[in-house]
């Protein structure tokens, strides 16, 4: 069906997790929603989104529900690795906060010559 093709994008906490609605994170977090649900097209979780865009409420509250906080995206790249690269101080403060966050991960980067990924430019 024309429903099960959507991706991730287009699923309420992607979207809320995207702009910024805590209270809507808030509340489908409580609702039982998939909080580690990937986009089909980059593998982008809910979390990862929050803090590349810099939404520390929508960050605090999807930790607080357990979302994967080490869950990288297609190219590697994890919710902590994005908040640093684009310097989002107080996302990663809340990243800090989880004991299990794997602060060894190396992050894989593109081979030589090989165009960069639109969400790494700055």
């Amino acid at each position: 069906t024309r429903r099960s093709r959507l991706t991730c994008v287009w699923q309420p906490l992607f979207v809320a997790s995207q702009y910024g609605h805590s209270a809507c994170v808030s509340h489908l977090a409580r609702s039982s929603a998939r909080l580690d649900r990937r986009d089909a097209s980059s593998g982008q979780t809910p979390l990862y989104t929050a803090c590349w865009l810099g939404h520390t409420e929508c960050v605090s509250i999807l930790v607080d529900a357990k979302a994967d906080v080490d869950c990288s995206e297609d190219y590697g790249a994890t919710p902590l690795y994005v908040a640093c690269q684009f310097g989002r101080a107080e996302c990663v403060e809340v990243l800090l906060r989880v004991s299990s966050i794997d602060f060894q991960y190396e992050t894989p980067m593109p081979e030589p010559g090989a165009p960069m990924p639109h969400r790494w430019r700055t």
